[in-house]
C-alpha cells in the first residue's frame, strides 16, 4: 500500500533481486508473499506446487516467466503488471473510505531518512526527543533532536535499536546487546548521559524494552527458557526482581509504568493471536484492566504525562494507527478507545510530549520509518470501531481452546535419508 500511494512499487525484477534500498532483504517476502497470493486465488493453491517444480527443472535458471507459463499458463511479468493495476484501483478511493473514521491525518515528520527512525522519548521538559536509529550509511545509534530549533545530533553509537527511556535525572535508560563472550551475546540496560559517558547496570541478564519509573528505578522484560516474564530492575545495584512467574503460554512486552507508579499498562500475547494491551497492578502483576480484546495487533503503549490516560498502536482498521483511551484515576481502569491518527501508511511507538499537545511516533513510508508528530487531545476524537471481519476468529483459527492431537517425542532419524535429489 505504502510503496503504491508514494510512487515506489518495484517491477518484477527489482522485488526478485537483492538491493540495499527498503526494504532490503525483506523485499522477496514482502512482494512475494502478496504477488503470489494475488496469483493463486484464480489459478488455485495447487499450481504453487507445479511452479515449485518447475522453477528447479530449469537447465537455465532464474527463468521466472517460463516458469510462470508451465504452471499458471501466463507471463508472471504481466501478471505482476495486473496485480500493480489492481493495487492502485482498490488505493485509488483510499482518502475517501478513511473519511469515514474522520479527517487523514497529515502528521509532521522530524527526520528525514532515518531507514530506522524507532522509539521516539520526550524529555521531562519537552525540550528534546531521543530516538533511536538505523539509516543504513552508519552505525545505529541514539539522536537527540532539539524541538525548538529542529537540531538533530548524534549522540552515542548502539548495538542495535533498542528501546530509551528518560530517567527523572535527565539521563537516558536504553536495552542493547554486548558479548558475554567471544560467542555469545545478551541484552542489558545502560545508562547514557547527554553530557557525556556511558554506564552499563546489568551484565548477562537478558533485558530488553526498558521503562523509567517515577521512584528512579525500570521496568522491563526478561527474555529465557522460550518465554519472558516483567521484572522490576533497581538501577543501582542491577537487581532484578520478577513481577510474577514466566509462562510458556503468556509473552508480555512494552512494560510502561503509570506516572505515579501504581499501574503498567503493557502488551500481552497469548495463544491463537491474541495480542492486546493490558492494565497491571504494579505490585502484584494482576490485570486491572483489559482494554483491548481482539485478534488485531495492539502494541507498543505508553501513558500520557499527567496520568490521565494511554496510547498504543493497533492496526484493527487495517492500517497501523495510535489510539487512546481515558484511564480510571481510582480503578486503573478504561474508557472505550478513540482515534488519534488516521494515517494512510502506519505508525507505531506513540508517546505523548509533557504538555499533552502532541503525539509523537514512527510513521511507516516507503523508504522506512521517520519520527513524526500529530496533535493530542486525550479523550477526544472519534471512537475506533471494532477490529475488521478479517480479525475474526475461523474454523481454522478458534478464538479459544486447544487443538488435539498426538504428542511424541522427537527424533531426527526418520527424516535423516535423503527424499530428493
Amino acid at each position: 500500500r505504502t510503496a503504491i500511494l508514494e510512487g515506489r512499487f518495484e517491477n518484477i525484477g527489482q522485488a526478485s533481486g537483492r538491493s540495499p534500498f527498503w526494504p532490503a532483504g525483506n523485499r522477496p517476502y514482502a512482494y512475494g508473499s502478496l504477488f503470489f497470493d494475488f496469483l493463486l486465488e484464480p489459478h488455485g493453491e495447487e499450481r504453487m506446487g507445479a511452479f515449485a517444480d518447475a522453477i528447479a527443472g530449469q537447465w537455465i535458471p532464474y527463468r521466472l516467466d517460463a516458469a510462470g507459463r508451465d504452471a499458471f499458463g501466463v507471463s508472471l511479468t504481466d501478471e505482476w503488471e495486473a496485480w500493480r493495476a489492481s493495487l492502485e484501483a482498490d488505493l485509488a478511493d483510499l482518502d475517501e473510505r478513511l473519511l469515514a473514521n474522520g479527517p487523514v491525518t497529515e502528521p509532521e515528520r522530524l527526520t528525514e531518512r532515518a531507514r530506522w527512525g524507532l522509539h521516539p522519548q520526550i524529555s521531562a521538559d519537552g525540550r528534546w526527543l531521543a530516538h533511536t536509529q538505523a539509516d543504513g550509511r552508519s552505525d545505529s545509534q541514539v539522536r537527540l533532536v532539539d524541538l525548538q530549533t529542529g537540531e538533530s545530533r548524534k549522540l552515542s553509537r548502539t548495538n542495535g535499536l533498542g528501546v530509551l527511556s528518560w530517567l527523572p535525572d535527565g539521563r537516558l535508560l536504553l536495552s542493547q546487546v554486548e558479548f558475554d563472550d567471544p560467542y555469545s551475546l545478551s541484552s542489558d540496560l545502560w545508562i547514557i548521559d547527554p553530557a557525556g559517558g556511558e554506564t552499563r547496570i546489568t551484565d548477562g541478564a537478558r533485558l530488553t524494552q526498558p521503562s523509567a519509573g517515577p521512584d528512579g528505578g525500570a521496568w522491563a522484560i526478561q527474555e529465557g527458557d522460550g518465554t519472558n516474564t516483567i521484572v522490576r530492575v533497581d538501577l543501582t545495584t542491577g537487581a532484578v526482581t520478577p513481577l510474577m512467574p514466566p509462562s510458556m503460554s503468556v509473552h508480555w512486552a512494552y512494560p510502561r509504568p503509570s506516572p505515579d507508579g501504581r499501574w503498567l499498562v503493557v502488551t500481552r500475547w497469548e495463544p491463537n493471536a491474541e495480542h492486546d494491551v493490558v492494565i497491571l497492578d504494579a505490585r502484584t502483576g494482576d490485570v486491572i484492566d483489559t482494554v483491548t480484546n481482539d485478534r488485531a495487533l495492539d502494541t507498543t503503549p505508553s501513558w500520557t504525562p499527567d496520568g490521565r490516560g494511554i496510547v498504543w498502536a493497533s492496526d484493527r482498521s487495517g492500517i497501523l494507527n495510535i489510539l487512546s483511551a481515558e484511564v480510571s484515576a481510582e480503578t486503573g481502569r478504561t474508557s472505550t478507545p478513540h482515534i488519534v491518527t488516521n494515517l494512510r501508511t502506519g505508525g507505531a511507538y506513540p508517546v505523548v510530549d509533557p504538555a499533552g499537545e502532541w503525539v509523537y511516533f514512527a510513521g511507516y513510508h516507503a523508504d522506512g520509518w521517520d519520527i513524526e508528530r500529530a496533535p493530542f487531545s486525550n479523550g477526544s476524537g472519534r471512537s475506533a470501531a471494532p477490529a475488521l471481519a478479517r480479525f475474526e476468529a475461523t474454523e481454522a483459527f478458534p478464538a479459544r481452546g486447544s487443538f488435539e492431537g498426538e504428542v511424541e517425542g522427537y527424533s531426527p532419524v526418520p527424516t535423516l535419508a535423503p527424499s530428493y535429489w
